[in-house]
């Protein structure tokens, strides 16, 4: 899988500034680049790219465990993880999450 792992968060990081350059939606970028300011990836002031390269791993969100060697995780973990929140969106989601670990075609 190229991608991520093949750019790295500097090439990625380029791509969000080109992209707000373009867009006519600068308030939503001004955002993102804002947050990516807070974990140094981009110099509040000038916003210019600070971000550095880092060991990547992918890792999929999916229904269930595989058999593979990838990184997995499911969303019974998701389910755990959020299982103390109480409002009606995170309810509502879990509920989800736990109906989607059914294969409809079994």
């Amino acid at each position: 899988m190229k991608g991520v792992k093949g750019n790295n968060i500097p090439d990625l990081v380029d791509g969000v500034l080109e992209i707000r350059k373009a867009t006519s939606a600068k308030k939503k970028y001004d955002n993102l680049l804002l947050l990516l300011s807070k974990v140094g990836w981009v110099d509040k002031v000038s916003t210019k790219n600070t971000s550095t390269n880092y060991d990547i791993e992918i890792v999929y969100i999916q229904p269930n465990t595989d058999n593979s060697d990838k990184t997995i995780i499911t969303f019974n973990d998701i389910s755990k993880i959020l299982a103390d929140k109480q409002d009606e969106l995170t309810k509502r989601f879990i509920k989800s999450l736990n109906k989607w670990t059914t294969n409809p075609n079994k």
